[in-house]
């Protein structure tokens, strides 16, 4: 199914919305520590014992308003679970890496749809191409709240049926930088694949998918694969995490630490995300798709 604009329907950019933490209660912010647990996983674990696994009791971590804490969970070589806290500037690039998926969004693993921040890595997720695939990363972060929010900070809102019946199943908040599946009969032509990721940005109609503030504390997750992926997230297929082309080389070397630490899977190989399984569009070129 094909995303095609109401006609008649303008972006609606004078006027933003609320978005409420829709599950009772939010998780309270972890304390900066790394913790190791040998295993399948940490929720394996938490069923087992019958109690949830704990941290360690560490003093808590004044954080500025200049620095923002990104939470980061994921399955090591050894098999061990490494959970950690990492402080960095508030970049908008460090969002983009740790926010997409909402609190409360659905993804479809093979113990069927669970919201994403009750996954944990080795989970089993069900992928477009590549059968059942185990969740190597999972981050998280709250995107910055208040009056002043630009664009290319405010969540979207994709209302449920927006891109076709039970596309999504119900309504689904993203992170500005989320791409969605698409297969408009000109992407063979254009992008010599038949099918693209498009960002969700440049499909705004101001009605079934628009931008809304996101609440405070609201909660963004991503997720991570060995590979590339083609995931479902509340129905509608979108991707696990891949940056896409950028260049570590034009990094400074500040950055490259931090981005370091927050894939510390990848051993200090910047370049291991692999090729993406689509070709991923820039917002011109989906607007071409959106104009055809």
């Amino acid at each position: 199914m094909t995303y095609t604009p109401q006609p008649g329907r303008q972006p609606d950019n004078k006027h933003t919305r609320s978005v409420e933490n829709t599950r009772p209660g939010t998780r309270q912010p972890p304390s900066s520590i790394k913790t190791n647990i040998k295993g399948s996983h940490l929720r394996s674990f938490a069923r087992q014992s019958g109690e949830p696994v704990q941290r360690a009791q560490v003093q808590s971590r004044a954080v500025s308003p200049a620095t923002r804490r990104f939470g980061i969970s994921v399955l090591m070589d050894d098999g061990a679970v490494s959970q950690m806290d990492h402080y960095a500037p508030a970049e908008l690039y460090l969002e983009d890496i740790c926010a997409c998926f909402g609190r409360g969004t659905l993804i479809a693993s093979t113990d069927g749809q669970v919201s994403v921040e009750d996954l944990r890595p080795g989970d089993k997720i069900k992928t477009r191409d590549g059968g059942d695939a185990v969740l190597r990363w999972i981050s998280s972060c709250t995107l910055p709240v208040g009056g002043d929010n630009s664009e290319d900070e405010m969540a979207i809102r994709i209302k449920a049926d927006a891109l076709g019946e039970l596309r999504p199943i119900q309504d689904l908040v993203v992170s500005p930088r989320f791409r969605l599946l698409t297969n408009h009969p000109s992407c063979e032509a254009l992008f010599g694949s038949p099918e693209t990721l498009a960002p969700a940005i440049d499909l705004l109609d101001g009605d079934t998918i628009l931008q809304v503030r996101p609440a405070q504390g609201l909660e963004f997750f991503n997720l991570m694969f060995d590979a590339h992926h083609i995931i479902q997230a509340n129905g509608l297929e979108t991707e696990s995490y891949h940056p896409g082309n950028f260049g570590i080389a034009v990094m400074s070397l500040e950055m490259q630490s931090h981005l370091r630490q927050i894939f510390p899977h990848l051993n200090g190989d910047l370049t291991r995300f692999g090729r993406t399984v689509r070709p991923i569009l820039k917002g011109f070129e989906a607007e071409v798709l959106r104009a055809g």
